[in-house]
Parts: C-alpha cells; sequence; structure tokens
C-alpha cells in the first residue's frame, strides 16, 4: 500500500503511478473517504427541540466564555511587515 498523506489520501503523484499501473487511487485511500463512511455518519437524524423550555435540566455548571484579556498600550497603526520585506 502507499504512504498516505495528513489527510488519508495518495498524493498527487502516487495517484499517476496508480494510474500507471492502471490500479484505481479510491482502493488506496482510508475507509473514512469512502462514500460508504460518509453515509453511515449522516444516517441518523437528531430531532431539534423547539423552545429552551423543553429542555431537559443537567446537574452541570453553564458553560462560561473565556475571558478577554487586552495587550496594554496603544495599538500599532502600520501593518506588520513580512521578514522578506
Amino acid at each position: 500500500m502507499l504512504d498516505l498523506n495528513a489527510t488519508g489520501m495518495s498524493c498527487m503523484h502516487a495517484c499517476s503511478a496508480l494510474a500507471l499501473r492502471g490500479l484505481k487511487s479510491e482502493d488506496h485511500c482510508h475507509a473514512w473517504l469512502t462514500l460508504g463512511s460518509y453515509r453511515a455518519t449522516y444516517n441518523y437524524f437528531i430531532q431539534p427541540v423547539n423552545f429552551q423550555i423543553y429542555w431537559e435540566p443537567t446537574p452541570y455548571d453553564k458553560p462560561v466564555p473565556p475571558k478577554v484579556k487586552r495587550a496594554s498600550g496603544r495599538p500599532k497603526k502600520c501593518r506588520r511587515k513580512d521578514g522578506n520585506e
């Protein structure tokens, strides 16, 4: 089996090497990237709840947004230049 990149698919060069040998690139990708696994993922439908009064109460704390910390000093007006400039 050919090496797969981080996405689980064969790279462009591997696909062209497979085509030279008459093989399908679909047979050499990860099983999660197949149409069957996509359909299995979205097979079930979760019914939405209409209003908040119908939500079930939980014993957990409500989520709190993170605290925003502003940087001290005056913000810069000029854009930050790239290292190549």
